[in-house]
Protein backbone atom coordinates (compact mmCIF):
# COMPACT_ATOMS: atom_id res chain seq x y z
CA UNK A 1 0.00 0.00 0.00
CA UNK A 2 2.79 2.33 0.61
CA UNK A 3 3.94 1.90 -2.98
CA UNK A 4 0.56 3.05 -4.28
CA UNK A 5 0.35 6.26 -2.27
CA UNK A 6 3.20 8.00 -4.12
CA UNK A 7 1.58 7.14 -7.51
CA UNK A 8 -1.73 8.66 -6.42
CA UNK A 9 0.05 11.69 -5.07
CA UNK A 10 1.95 12.09 -8.42
CA UNK A 11 -1.27 11.76 -10.45
CA UNK A 12 -2.95 14.33 -8.20
CA UNK A 13 -0.06 16.73 -8.77
CA UNK A 14 -0.38 16.32 -12.55
CA UNK A 15 -4.14 16.96 -12.41
CA UNK A 16 -3.57 20.03 -10.22
CA UNK A 17 -0.86 21.34 -12.59
CA UNK A 18 -3.08 20.77 -15.64
CA UNK A 19 -6.05 22.46 -13.94
CA UNK A 20 -3.88 25.43 -12.94
CA UNK A 21 -2.54 25.68 -16.53
CA UNK A 22 -6.09 25.60 -17.92
CA UNK A 23 -7.15 28.29 -15.43
CA UNK A 24 -4.29 30.58 -16.57
CA UNK A 25 -5.05 29.96 -20.26
CA UNK A 26 -8.76 30.66 -19.68
CA UNK A 27 -7.99 33.86 -17.76
CA UNK A 28 -5.60 34.97 -20.52
CA UNK A 29 -8.22 34.33 -23.23
CA UNK A 30 -10.90 36.20 -21.25
CA UNK A 31 -8.54 39.15 -20.77
CA UNK A 32 -7.75 39.14 -24.50
CA UNK A 33 -11.45 39.11 -25.46
CA UNK A 34 -12.22 41.88 -22.95
CA UNK A 35 -9.28 43.94 -24.27
CA UNK A 36 -10.48 43.63 -27.86
CA UNK A 37 -13.96 44.77 -26.79
CA UNK A 38 -12.57 47.77 -24.92
CA UNK A 39 -10.35 48.69 -27.89
CA UNK A 40 -13.34 48.56 -30.26
CA UNK A 41 -15.41 50.83 -28.00
CA UNK A 42 -12.57 53.35 -27.56
CA UNK A 43 -11.85 53.38 -31.29
CA UNK A 44 -15.56 53.86 -32.13
CA UNK A 45 -15.82 56.76 -29.66
CA UNK A 46 -12.70 58.38 -31.14
CA UNK A 47 -14.01 57.98 -34.68
CA UNK A 48 -17.36 59.49 -33.70
CA UNK A 49 -15.62 62.48 -32.09
CA UNK A 50 -13.40 62.92 -35.15
CA UNK A 51 -16.40 62.80 -37.47
CA UNK A 52 -18.25 65.33 -35.30
CA UNK A 53 -15.32 67.76 -35.59
CA UNK A 54 -14.79 67.09 -39.29
CA UNK A 55 -17.65 69.24 -40.59
CA UNK A 56 -16.67 72.20 -38.40
CA UNK A 57 -13.02 71.92 -39.39
CA UNK A 58 -13.89 71.75 -43.10
CA UNK A 59 -16.05 74.87 -42.85
CA UNK A 60 -13.37 76.69 -40.82
CA UNK A 61 -10.74 75.94 -43.49
CA UNK A 62 -13.04 77.07 -46.30
CA UNK A 63 -13.84 80.31 -44.43
CA UNK A 64 -10.13 80.99 -43.82
CA UNK A 65 -9.36 80.52 -47.51
CA UNK A 66 -12.17 82.89 -48.61
CA UNK A 67 -11.70 85.48 -45.83
CA UNK A 68 -11.82 88.97 -47.36
CA UNK A 69 -13.49 92.30 -46.62
CA UNK A 70 -17.19 92.12 -47.39
CA UNK A 71 -17.01 88.50 -48.47
CA UNK A 72 -19.06 86.72 -45.79
CA UNK A 73 -22.84 86.77 -45.37
CA UNK A 74 -25.71 84.53 -44.30
CA UNK A 75 -28.69 83.65 -46.49
CA UNK A 76 -31.60 81.26 -46.27
CA UNK A 77 -30.76 77.86 -47.71
CA UNK A 78 -33.09 75.82 -49.91
CA UNK A 79 -35.50 74.00 -47.66
CA UNK A 80 -34.89 76.46 -44.80
CA UNK A 81 -31.93 76.78 -42.48
CA UNK A 82 -28.83 78.88 -42.92
CA UNK A 83 -26.51 79.17 -45.86
CA UNK A 84 -23.02 80.58 -45.33
CA UNK A 85 -22.08 82.50 -48.47
CA UNK A 86 -18.52 83.63 -49.24
CA UNK A 87 -17.96 85.88 -52.25
CA UNK A 88 -14.79 85.94 -54.35
CA UNK A 89 -14.13 88.83 -56.72
CA UNK A 90 -11.78 87.62 -59.45
CA UNK A 91 -10.69 89.04 -62.79
CA UNK A 92 -12.91 86.48 -64.52
CA UNK A 93 -15.99 87.43 -62.49
CA UNK A 94 -17.62 87.22 -59.09
CA UNK A 95 -18.17 83.75 -57.62
CA UNK A 96 -19.86 82.45 -54.48
CA UNK A 97 -19.08 79.49 -52.26
CA UNK A 98 -22.26 78.43 -50.47
CA UNK A 99 -22.31 76.02 -47.54
CA UNK A 100 -25.63 74.68 -46.27
CA UNK A 101 -27.37 71.62 -44.87
CA UNK A 102 -29.26 69.42 -47.35
CA UNK A 103 -30.99 66.25 -46.12
CA UNK A 104 -28.58 65.66 -43.22
CA UNK A 105 -25.48 66.40 -45.32
CA UNK A 106 -23.34 69.54 -45.29
CA UNK A 107 -22.93 70.56 -48.94
CA UNK A 108 -20.87 73.12 -50.87
CA UNK A 109 -21.85 74.94 -54.06
CA UNK A 110 -19.31 76.99 -56.02
CA UNK A 111 -21.18 79.08 -58.58
CA UNK A 112 -21.14 82.46 -60.32
CA UNK A 113 -22.68 85.16 -58.11
CA UNK A 114 -26.49 85.47 -58.09
CA UNK A 115 -26.99 81.97 -59.53
CA UNK A 116 -30.07 80.29 -58.01
CA UNK A 117 -29.44 77.52 -55.48
CA UNK A 118 -29.33 74.02 -56.96
CA UNK A 119 -28.66 71.23 -54.43
CA UNK A 120 -28.12 68.79 -57.32
CA UNK A 121 -24.93 70.71 -58.24
CA UNK A 122 -23.66 70.76 -54.65
CA UNK A 123 -20.73 68.66 -53.44
CA UNK A 124 -21.24 66.63 -50.26
CA UNK A 125 -18.75 67.53 -47.51
CA UNK A 126 -19.83 65.70 -44.33
CA UNK A 127 -22.77 64.05 -42.62
CA UNK A 128 -24.26 66.27 -39.92
CA UNK A 129 -27.73 66.88 -38.51
CA UNK A 130 -27.00 70.47 -37.49
CA UNK A 131 -25.38 73.43 -39.26
CA UNK A 132 -25.63 76.81 -37.54
CA UNK A 133 -23.47 79.87 -38.13
CA UNK A 134 -23.25 82.94 -35.90
CA UNK A 135 -21.44 86.10 -37.00
CA UNK A 136 -19.87 88.16 -34.21
CA UNK A 137 -19.24 91.47 -35.94
CA UNK A 138 -17.71 93.13 -32.86
CA UNK A 139 -15.12 90.38 -32.41
CA UNK A 140 -14.66 89.74 -36.13
CA UNK A 141 -15.36 86.05 -35.61
CA UNK A 142 -17.57 83.32 -36.93
CA UNK A 143 -18.94 80.47 -34.81
CA UNK A 144 -19.86 77.27 -36.68
CA UNK A 145 -21.92 74.61 -34.91
CA UNK A 146 -22.33 71.09 -36.31
CA UNK A 147 -23.80 68.17 -34.36
CA UNK A 148 -21.83 68.03 -31.06
CA UNK A 149 -18.96 70.31 -32.10
CA UNK A 150 -18.63 74.08 -32.22
CA UNK A 151 -15.77 75.85 -34.00
CA UNK A 152 -14.90 79.53 -33.69
CA UNK A 153 -12.97 81.14 -36.54
CA UNK A 154 -11.14 84.43 -36.03
CA UNK A 155 -11.34 86.25 -39.33
CA UNK A 156 -8.18 87.88 -40.68
CA UNK A 157 -9.88 90.60 -42.68
CA UNK A 158 -10.29 93.99 -41.02
CA UNK A 159 -14.09 94.06 -41.36
CA UNK A 160 -15.31 91.03 -43.28
CA UNK A 161 -18.98 91.98 -42.96
CA UNK A 162 -19.03 95.39 -44.68
CA UNK A 163 -18.97 96.24 -48.36
CA UNK A 164 -15.52 96.33 -49.94
CA UNK A 165 -13.87 99.66 -50.72
CA UNK A 166 -13.68 100.82 -54.31
CA UNK A 167 -10.37 101.02 -56.15
CA UNK A 168 -10.53 104.86 -55.99
CA UNK A 169 -10.97 104.75 -52.18
CA UNK A 170 -8.01 102.38 -51.86
CA UNK A 171 -5.79 104.65 -54.03
CA UNK A 172 -6.83 107.69 -51.98
CA UNK A 173 -5.99 105.89 -48.72
CA UNK A 174 -2.59 104.83 -50.12
CA UNK A 175 -1.82 108.45 -51.10
CA UNK A 176 -2.79 109.66 -47.61
CA UNK A 177 -0.48 107.12 -45.96
CA UNK A 178 2.41 108.03 -48.29
CA UNK A 179 1.90 111.78 -47.68
CA UNK A 180 1.88 111.20 -43.91
CA UNK A 181 5.10 109.18 -44.15
CA UNK A 182 6.80 111.93 -46.20
CA UNK A 183 5.66 114.58 -43.69
CA UNK A 184 6.93 112.53 -40.75
CA UNK A 185 10.28 112.01 -42.47
CA UNK A 186 10.64 115.73 -43.20
CA UNK A 187 9.73 116.64 -39.64
CA UNK A 188 12.36 114.20 -38.35
CA UNK A 189 15.06 115.75 -40.56
CA UNK A 190 14.21 119.27 -39.37
CA UNK A 191 13.95 118.40 -35.68
CA UNK A 192 16.59 115.74 -35.31
CA UNK A 193 19.21 116.76 -37.80
CA UNK A 194 19.16 113.68 -40.02
CA UNK A 195 17.60 110.38 -40.87
CA UNK A 196 18.98 107.17 -39.44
Amino acid sequence: MSARAPKTRGAAQHVFTAALFLLFVTALLLALVAGVGVYRRVHAAGAAARDARLAGALVANIVRSKDATGAIRLEEAPGGGQSLVMTERLASGTFETRLYLQDGTLVEEYVPADTPYDPARATELAQTACFEVALDVAAGALTITTDDASTRVALRSADPFEAPATAAENASADESVAAAARAAGAAGVLAGGGVA
